[in-house]
């Protein structure tokens, strides 16, 4: 894993650290884009099958439990992670 700042959003600690996940989220969007298609033309069917085993290796299904356990082992209890990223740069900026 790098190391990467995350912006200061209106998205929770949970949802920043999913987002970390930028193949997941690529793969997530291309699939969702070719199902749309198989869904309008009958097309992509092929490349929506691929798409799926790449997200299953990934192991996509679990990337909020996963996220969730990583926060959870640096001092984030479920609360704290439902928190916005924009409390945490608060709280930080008061010291």
């Amino acid at each position: 894993m790098s190391v990467r700042e995350i912006e200061v959003a209106d998205m929770s600690a949970l949802e920043s650290v999913i987002c970390w996940d930028e193949e997941r989220m690529k793969l997530e969007k291309e699939t969702e884009a070719l199902a749309a298609e198989e869904w309008e033309d009958g097309g992509g069917g092929e490349a929506l099958v691929c798409s799926y085993e790449r997200l299953d290796a990934l192991d996509a299904a679990i990337a909020e439990k996963w996220a969730a356990e990583i926060l959870f082992g640096l001092g984030f209890e479920k609360k704290m992670q439902a928190k916005k990223t924009r409390f945490f740069w608060c709280m930080a900026n008061e010291n």
